[in-house]
């Protein structure tokens, strides 16, 4: 990912499946893993 605005790729967002579908290894981003016996209820 960039850090300047308008620099490196565009990302494609799956909204249905909030999921990035064209740069592998970002979904632990948005939908992070925790570990057992620790949950996040949204």
């Amino acid at each position: 990912m960039a850090n300047q605005p308008g620099v490196g790729p565009n990302l494609q967002w799956d909204a249905k499946d909030l999921k990035v579908t064209n740069i592998e290894g970002l979904e632990t981003l948005v939908k992070p893993r925790y570990r057992d016996g620790y949950v996040l209820d949204v």
